[in-house]
This record gives structure tokens, C-alpha cells and sequence, in this order.
């Protein structure tokens, strides 16, 4: 409510500790990319069935009427 209310900006450690932002890299030359990279290896090494179905259950829950008072925050993340 915090934020709805005052329109305050909060930086990544903050976005962090509410949950509103899965990790936060370290700053530097290629740090961002080589953290990127590890996940989307990571990922890759998943079952293909059991991500997509991930991703539908998110884009589901996002879509619905609930997530709506949370959609300006989550779009600013992504």
C-alpha cells in the first residue's frame, strides 16, 4: 500500500525483500550477462513440459482479476 499510495521508488534490494524481484545480480562489465546465461542453462536443463507449465500458471495468475492492483509494479520489473 506503500507504494500505491505515495508513488515512492524503491531500488532493487527493496524490490528483493518484498519478494517482488526473484535475485539481484552484482554491478559490473558483463556480471548481468554471465548471470543470464547461468540461469538460461539452468533452465534449459529443465523438462521442456514442466517449464511451459510454469509459465502458464504464471501468465494465468497474472492475467487474473486479482493481479490487477499489482500490475503497474510487476510491468516496471520486467
Amino acid at each position: 500500500m506503500d507504494l500505491t499510495l505515495t508513488g515512492r521508488m524503491w531500488d532493487v534490494r527493496e524490490a528483493a525483500e518484498w519478494d517482488m524481484a526473484s535475485r539481484v545480480v552484482g554491478e559490473g562489465e558483463g556480471v548481468v550477462v554471465r548471470e543470464t546465461v547461468a540461469l538460461a542453462v539452468e533452465i534449459a536443463g529443465k523438462s521442456q513440459i514442466a517449464v511451459q507449465a510454469q509459465k502458464e500458471a504464471v501468465n494465468a495468475g497474472t492475467s487474473s482479476s486479482l493481479f490487477l492492483p499489482f500490475l503497474p509494479f510487476y510491468s516496471a520489473l520486467i
